[in-house]
Order: structure tokens, then C-alpha cells, then sequence
């Protein structure tokens, strides 16, 4: 176990996965292997898989804080919070002197909206640990703020030695108080401390990545491959847009409707570029190589491939969210799938799925930025780690979708201003429902539904629709600066102003 737990300590989770599966080949029993196989698929957006494996971990090594901890935080990313809650108590009862098991729990109390026994655990915890304790002053700021406790939250993480997470926090606080150039500092300190352990966007490799995607999807070599048939399975509704664009309040809308089933943020689209090069018998690079579906032998791979991507997604999300039956007797027929990246694959999505509806929210770049400065963010390459780095990452993803719009305009795409959303939520909701799909209240009141969000958003989506986030970038305009130049002209292709 030596190999596998010194990659997942250097953040190599592709070698600690490629050695925990060898291993469990081998080794079926072996509970480390297991629990760490499990910590390996929850940092790689598979919590969903995750969970067999701790539950087995927990089997063949028997409880204990350790793995109560580890339970809890799989079922947490998961989504299954009552049993994360569980879990979470049960670590708390087995390392009672443990800052850390106290804010865990506090954290996934609050994820299920469990306010109040957030509230005494984190005066318990407090009391028995001091509200400044580093392994819990982040919980006490994020309870404070929850109560609309800005200055509290400010004062239990007064003092040095604040981590990035203490300081995005810490940030949110005195943005919430007025003191914007103080929340500025403390979110761009958060970011440098990121890039110092090897966060780092790569702009030469994101200009060559883009170049490749926008060569590859051209009409002349789409307008001629075979796409899949529909399946009689449900269909996806994907909700693709830049981190912090509302994609969480659109899927949070559509999934309190009766027939549509949260999917969340679904691996399957990256797992299904994993298997092309073995199908399709070719080393031409994606995604010039889909070209290689022209081949009498490979027209059967658009219904494999979507057949792939659709019974791995009834797997994530669940038999249960397929087969629920609401007072109308009628079946789940849709799901959503929000996965970050899903924007860069819109004509692959269109291939196998010719008729299912492709949602690309629209925010004020300005906005956009600055929710991403305000959060610990560090996925799709890092690109959130520095603000000139997102923002020149965000107008290469607005060139490369226009220039899918053009040359693949048989994608059936609905741009979605967020703006226009929140201005009149009812209408909005409504004309992004997919054919077929009659409208119910419950989509207008989503933030009441029993479903519960795994992102950084679950709070905000927690509230009625509101416009207080529209504009949020107007105090931080002087810092904002440095990235106008990369920024105007999407500004002004997409109706904003300054």
C-alpha cells in the first residue's frame, strides 16, 4: 500500500487509481485498499462508485474514527447525507478530542440545511476547542454567515496561519461587511497559496487544446457521420457553462420536476473520450479521430458509446431516481447531466444525442470572475487559480462555443442569460423544459425541494431566486483591471456592459 498512498499524497490520482485496482484484481480483501480506492474515486468525481467500497472497507476493518471520517465524507460527495450525518456522529463519538470530526459534522449538517444542530454543534465544538482552533475557526466563520454574522465570522479567523480555505471564507466576510478591498486581498492570497502547491493553468497547453478542438469541429467533417439512433432509455438534458454561471440553479429548477432526475456532475463524458482510441482503431488525435466513424466497421459505435454513457449514469444516479412514480404515475424520462466540461465536447454530445437538449448559460463575465476569485475552485486544469489565467481560460471557451455554433448549427442549443432567468424564473424555467415536458410549480420553488446540491452552491440555491448576485462585480471593478483587455470583446459580443 506504500505505492498507491504516496501518489495519492502527490495528488497523482491516476497512478493511485491504476495501483488500487491491480491490487483489488489480486486482493479483494484488503480493507486499506478499499478505503483508499474510495478516497481515490471521491477526488476523481465518482462518489457515486465510492460508496460500495468504504461500506466494504468498514466491513473488513471493523469502525473507528478513521474510517467513520472517511465514510462520512464519501457519502457526503455522494449525497447521501443523512448517512454521512451518520457517519459523521459516529467519528465524532470515537474521537471526541478531534477538532476536525466536530467540523466535519457541522459541514454536513449545514450541506442538509440542518441549520440549527449546525449552530449547537459548532457552540459545543467551540466550547470545547476555542472558536479560533484551526481545525475548526473555518466552521465557526461559515456558521457565523449563515446567521448573517459577518463580524464574527471575521473575528474567528482573525490571527495568521489561515489556509486558503480560511481565507476564501474569510474573504466572503468582509466582502458581506463592505470591506471589499480586504476581501480582495484574502481571495487573491487563497489563489497564491493554490499556486504554490502546483495549482498552475498551463496557457500554452490550453491554446493547443482549444486549437485542436476548434480544428476538429468543422462542417466539412461532421455534416457526413453517422450519429446514434434515440435510446428508449431516459434522455440527458445537458447544462453546460462556465464554473459560477447558474448551471446549479438551472439543474436545481428542472431536477424538483417530477419526470427529470438530478444527475449532477456525471464523469461520463470524460470516461467515454477514455475508450475512442481503442474503438475506433486510431491514433489521430480527438477530436480529428471521430472521423474514423466513417468506417463501415465503426458505424456502430454512436448507439455503443451512448449506450455506455447512459447505463453509466443509471448507475451513478440510481435505479431509484429512474423508477420513483409521482401521484401522476408517470416514469422519470429525462436527467441532468452539468459535468463542467461538457462544453468543449458539444459536437461529440450531438452526435449521440442528435435530439436531446444542450443548455449553455450566459453571466456577466465580470460576475463570473468574481464568484470564481471568492472560492476554492481547482478543478478543469487549474483554471480558476489566478485571475488572469480564468479570465483569458474564459474567452478561449466563448470563442471555441461560437465557433461550434457555426459550424455545427444542427446543435440543438438554448443559450440561457442568467440574468434574464432571475428577472422572470417562471418563463425562463418553463422554455428550457424539453419537449413533451408540461411545467409544475415545484420547478419555481426549487429551493424548497428535498433534493440537495453536492457543488459549492448548495447554500445559494437553498433561497428564493434573487438578483443580489447580479452586478456583485462592481466593487472589485479596480481589481478587475488586468483583465478587461481579454475580456471586452466577449462583453460586447454578448450584450454587457461595464
Amino acid at each position: 500500500m506504500a505505492a498507491p498512498a504516496a501518489a495519492i499524497k502527490a495528488g497523482q490520482m491516476a497512478r493511485a487509481d491504476s495501483l488500487l485496482r491491480r491490487i483489488l484484481t489480486e486482493n479483494p480483501g484488503c480493507g486499506e485498499a478499499h478505503m483508499a480506492f474510495a478516497h481515490v474515486l471521491q477526488e476523481t468525481n465518482h462518489a457515486a462508485f465510492a460508496v460500495p467500497h468504504i461500506e466494504r472497507a468498514e466491513k473488513i476493518l471493523g469502525p473507528g474514527a478513521r474510517i467513520s471520517a472517511q465514510k462520512a465524507n464519501v457519502m457526503r460527495n455522494a449525497v447521501h447525507l443523512p448517512a454521512a450525518i451518520a457517519a459523521a456522529r459516529d467519528a465524532v463519538t470515537a474521537a471526541p478530542d478531534n477538532p476536525m470530526v466536530w467540523a466535519m459534522l457541522a459541514d454536513h449538517l449545514q450541506a442538509d440545511g440542518l441549520m440549527d444542530e449546525m449552530g449547537e454543534t459548532v457552540r459545543q465544538a467551540s466550547q470545547k476547542f476555542g472558536h479560533r482552533h484551526p481545525g475548526l475557526r473555518r466552521m465557526v466563520a461559515s456558521a457565523c454567515m449563515e446567521f448573517k454574522d459577518a463580524a464574527g465570522a471575521i473575528d474567528a479567523l482573525s490571527g495568521e496561519g489561515l489556509n486558503e480555505l480560511d481565507l476564501f471564507e474569510r474573504g466572503r466576510a468582509y466582502e458581506a461587511a463592505g470591506c471589499h478591498r480586504e476581501a480582495w486581498a484574502d481571495w487573491m492570497a487563497a489563489k497564491a497559496l493554490q499556486r504554490a502547491r502546483g495549482c498552475v493553468w498551463n496557457r500554452s497547453e490550453a491554446e493547443t487544446r482549444f486549437a485542436m478542438l476548434a480544428d476538429g469541429a468543422r462542417r466539412r467533417r461532421f455534416e457526413d457521420l453517422p450519429r446514434a439512433d434515440r435510446s428508449d432509455d431516459p434522455d440527458p438534458i445537458f447544462i453546460t457553462g462556465q464554473p459560477r454561471s447558474g448551471t446549479t440553479m438551472i439543474e436545481a429548477a428542472l431536477s424538483a420536476h417530477s419526470r427529470i432526475a438530478p444527475g449532477d456532475e456525471l464523469m461520463m463524458m470524460p470516461d467515454l473520450l477514455g475508450l475512442l482510441p481503442g474503438l475506433l482503431k486510431t491514433d489521430a488525435p480527438y477530436p480529428l479521430s471521430l472521423g474514423a466513424l466513417r468506417l463501415s466497421e465503426n458505424t456502430i459505435l454512436p448507439n455503443l458509446l451512448r449506450d455506455f454513457y447512459l447505463q453509466k449514469s443509471l448507475a451513478k444516479i440510481g435505479d431509484a431516481a429512474f423508477k420513483r412514480k409521482p401521484p401522476q404515475f408517470l416514469w422519470v424520462r429525462w436527467f441532468t447531466d452539468k459535468m463542467p466540461s461538457n462544453e468543449l465536447h458539444w459536437p461529440l454530445i450531438g452526435l449521440l444525442f442528435p435530439e436531446s437538449q444542450i443548455i449553455a448559460t450566459r453571466r456577466h463575465p465580470l460576475d463570473v470572475v468574481v464568484s470564481n476569485m471568492s472560492h476554492h475552485l481547482v478543478h478543469g486544469g487549474f483554471i480558476s487559480c489566478s485571475l488572469e489565467g480564468f479570465a483569458a481560460n474564459f474567452a478561449m471557451v466563448a470563442r471555441l462555443l461560437d465557433h461550434y455554433r457555426k459550424q455545427i448549427p444542427w446543435l440543438k442549443v438554448k443559450t440561457v442569460p442568467y440574468e434574464q432567468l432571475v428577472a422572470d424564473h417562471k418563463a425562463g424555467i418553463d422554455a428550457l423544459l424539453p419537449p413533451g415536458c408540461a411545467p409544475e410549480s415545484a420547478c419555481y420553488d426549487f429551493h424548497l425541494s428535498a433534493w440537495r446540491a453536492r457543488t459549492i452552491s448548495h447554500r445559494q440555491i437553498k433561497q428564493p431566486v434573487s438578483s443580489k448576485s447580479i452586478g456583485r462585480y462592481r466593487p472589485f471593478l479596480e481589481f478587475l483591471k488586468p483583465v478587461l483587455k481579454d475580456l471586452a470583446p466577449i462583453m460586447e459580443a454578448q450584450g454587457y456592459g461595464i
